[in-house]
């Protein structure tokens, strides 16, 4: 970063099918407050653009349609709602150090900082925390192999909707308190959130 700044405050590439990145504030600024020029339409870069791309909601829509679907996630975001799962997710932090704290080392990322997003995301979407390791599976092949193997990027994708899915019909008949209760039930406007646009909201706060 150091190095790029001065000398290329605009860095672009010919990789994933073209791709340019701004490097300081004031330009990333410039991008963010500029949708008619700068779309969010396409937040993922691919080696091989795939045929179909998911709109993952809200970030991966421009204005007017951004600030409606954001809103029916702000309620699970506030001050009051995040300190609800504060204790929750110290008593696991705890655990996990308990784990490891006897050998007097561990890997940091290995055996301690990869395990918490998931499981306060499973917390916060009221998902099994048992199935964290699915979860893990899925993000990595989404997210971090998905610019390089779209195969098995889309094959991720496939499995995790079909998850939602699962999840969000348990909470139209059973109706809880998290996070996936609330997308079940959001309305945009005047209707109901369509179903597939219910399971890409959560397609992109789990890989978010």
């Amino acid at each position: 970063w150091a190095e790029l700044r001065p000398r290329c405050p605009v860095a672009r590439t010919e990789r994933f099918g073209g791709a340019t990145m701004v490097l300081n504030a004031a330009d990333l600024k410039a991008v963010v407050y500029d949708p008619e020029t700068f779309s969010s339409r396409r937040v993922t870069l691919f080696d091989e653009v795939p045929e179909r791309l998911l709109v993952q909601p809200p970030i991966g829509l421009d204005p007017p349609e951004h600030m409606p679907h954001r809103k029916v996630l702000l309620p699970a975001f506030t001050p009051t709602a995040v300190a609800r799962l504060t204790p929750a997710t110290a008593a696991y932090c705890h655990e996990l150090i308990d784990a490891f704290i006897e050998a007097g080392e561990a890997d940091a990322a290995i055996d301690y900082a990869r395990h918490i997003p998931v499981h306060v995301t499973a917390e916060l979407l009221g998902f099994p925390v048992s199935d964290g390791d699915r979860f893990r599976t899925w993000v990595h092949e989404y997210v971090e192999l998905g610019p390089t193997d779209s195969e098995a990027a889309a094959r991720a994708g496939r499995e995790m909707l079909a998850y939602f899915r699962e999840q969000l019909a348990s909470r139209r008949m059973e109706p809880r308190d998290d996070l996936t209760t609330l997308v079940a039930q959001a309305m945009i406007g005047a209707e109901p959130m369509p179903e597939r646009t219910q399971a890409l909201t959560l397609l992109t706060l789990l890989t978010g």
